[in-house]
This record gives structure tokens, sequence and C-alpha cells, in this order.
């Protein structure tokens, strides 16, 4: 008995319940068929007026091989844009070495747009034989040439491995990042840093975050980031351990 009003309402609203469920799927088939439509729309203008290219903008182009992209594109002035697929293009262009995101359209009657969006170069890694540019997620981009020579040069045995997790450190201690000038990935464990002045910064396997927190508090007294030379060994927990060469005068304390 408890059973026949729920069951009385669901038999009353179950026509609204169909039509509700028709109009979503009506509304998913139209949004899935929207891009060949589109395109077929644009392929008959494109027919109709004989579109050819006058003019190729590529915006976001800074490291890709001009040549690379010109192959990819695979259109010069003058070409017909009937039947170019502009999903074919973007495949094309998104293979390149510095592209991981492209968009190509057809702006008609005479124009194809290129928007490029490139890896962000942050270092370079050195491997076995070669030495490539890397993103901060250690991406290797591309292999490294003389544009990237003032990038600070990631070194040591499965350091490409371990770029991202240095970067995502130094992004809380912008001073240091923006000196350093070398990296090497100590004994698979740990980081040696070595800024442009010379000095190298030791930090330990663990508590990374805090070594260096500990060590900009001492920097304000003695401005050790300055020095040209020596060690700041940020290892122990209880201390830190200045080595400074001859001929390297300490700075002294505020």
């Amino acid at each position: 008995m408890r059973l026949r009003k729920p069951l009385r309402r669901f038999k009353q609203n179950l026509p609204s319940i169909l039509l509700a469920v028709a109009g979503i799927t009506v509304a998913i088939t139209l949004w899935q068929l929207r891009t060949p439509v589109l395109h077929h729309t644009v392929e008959l203008m494109a027919r109709a007026i004989d579109a050819r290219v006058q003019a190729m903008p590529v915006s976001g182009a800074q490291y890709v091989s001009q040549s690379g992209l010109k192959s990819a594109i695979a259109l010069t002035e003058g070409d017909s844009l009937v039947g170019y697929d502009v999903a074919e293009a973007r495949k094309r262009i998104e293979q390149l070495p510095w592209v991981y995101l492209a968009a190509v359209e057809r702006r008609l009657p005479h124009t194809l747009a290129v928007e490029l969006y490139e890896y962000a170069p942050i270092a370079r890694v050195a491997l076995t034989n070669d030495e490539w540019v890397i993103d901060k997620t250690g991406h290797r981009i591309a292999p490294t040439d003389e544009r990237f020579a003032h990038l600070p040069l990631i070194q040591g045995d499965e350091a490409a491995d371990h770029a991202a997790g240095l970067f995502a450190l130094l992004q809380g201690f912008a001073t240091i990042q923006q000196e350093l000038s070398s990296a090497v990935w100590v004994g698979k464990r740990r980081w040696d840093l070595t800024l442009k002045s010379g000095i190298t910064l030791q930090l330990p396997e663990k508590s990374a975050e805090n070594a260096l927190s500990t060590l900009l508090e001492l920097n304000e007294k003695r401005e050790l980031l300055t020095l040209s030379g020596g060690e700041v060994d940020l290892r122990l927990d209880d201390r830190v351990v200045l080595r400074i060469p001859p001929g390297v005068e300490p700075v002294p304390a505020k």
C-alpha cells in the first residue's frame, strides 16, 4: 500500500522525464555534430569563392624552426584553401619539438591563421652525449644551441628525472633561481647549486626548503650569496657550515 503513491507520482511525471531525456539526447547529438557541420559550411564557402591564400599570420612562434613550421603548414601564397584540412595541419604542427599546442583557422576569403603555444625553456640538462633544453617540468624540448647558453646547466646521473622537483622547490626562492648557474644531482639523492657569483649551496637530501629559508635569513646578515667562491653546507639540521677558499674574503656580519 505504501508504494502506490510514489508509483502513481512516477507515472504522472513520466512524460516530463521522457521529454527531458529526449532534449538532453538531442543537445548532445548537436554538440557532437557541431565540428563536422561547421567544417562542411566553411568548405562550401571556400569552393564558392575559390578561396586562395594571401596572408598567413603566425602568432606565438619564438623558438620553433621556421622551416619546420612552413613544412607542417604545407601552404604557400596563392594556394587554394579549398579542401585544406586544418585539423591535420594542427596535428602536424603539434609534432614539432617546441610546440605543445596549436590552433589553425581558415579565415575566408584569403587568410590562414596559425596560433602556437610553445614550451618555455628554463634550463639545459647534460645527458650522456649531448645537452637538451628543458622546461620546468623536466620535459626535454630540443637539443640546445647558442641561444640557450645563458640558461643554468643541470648535471648528474638521473638529474633530468629530478629537474622538475628542483624547479618546484626554487619557485619559492626567486632570488636563488634567478642567480642559478648550475645544479648537480649528487648521489642520486640531493642537489648542489652553484650561483652566478661563484658560491655553491649544498642542499640536504630532505627538508631542502627549510635549509634555503635558513640560508636567506643568514644572507641578510652576511650576504653569503654574493661570495665569489666557496661552499655553504646546508646538509646538517643544527648548523650551517661555510667553507671559504683562499683569496675569498668573507662578508662581515651586519
